[in-house]
């Protein structure tokens, strides 16, 4: 990947990405939470299994989008409080996901390292909690433009380079 797309992808792309799975299932709606877990697995098709060439990514698309409106016919706004899920549990959950999407952003997964990786992902566990945060305060756009400017703040100085 060329630098200028992999400054888009950490800078821009990721985030927008990152957001719509893991942020946007802070406001439980029928939408949210239908759409959230499928675009979840969707990526984690990409992500775990490596599913990305052309036949494969058409069936996991298929695979995702009748999840999604199979979610979305059958969501029940009590899922959430017959599993004693508050919003404080959604937000721990939610940003402890963040932050294990991001073990591999230092190092291939290694079994050895197992109990040191959550001293890594501290830092990203910790912004999963203010983005969520500030999605449920102030809505979905304020987390998106600060997680943008944060993965930003990191890959930009490398146009100066």
């Amino acid at each position: 990947m060329g630098l200028y797309k992999s400054i888009f992808f950490s800078s821009v792309k990721a985030p927008i990405i990152e957001e719509l799975s893991f942020r946007l299932l802070l406001r439980p709606t029928r939408f949210n939470v239908s759409f959230s877990i499928a675009f979840f697995i969707f990526l984690l098709f990409d992500t775990i299994l490596y599913f990305s060439d052309l036949p494969t990514y058409s069936i996991r698309l298929v695979i995702c989008l009748l999840l999604f409106f199979f979610l979305y016919i059958t969501y029940n706004p009590l899922w959430l409080s017959a599993l004693k899920i508050t919003d404080y549990k959604l937000l721990t959950i939610t940003s402890l996901g963040f932050g294990a999407i991001h073990i591999t952003n230092f190092t291939t997964i290694d079994k050895g390292l197992f109990f040191i990786y959550p001293i890594y992902i501290l830092p990203q566990i910790f912004l999963g909690f203010i983005l969520g945060i500030i999605r449920i305060r102030n809505g979905f756009i304020w987390a998106v433009l600060l997680h943008i400017l944060v993965n930003g703040s990191v890959t930009w100085h490398k146009f100066f380079q």
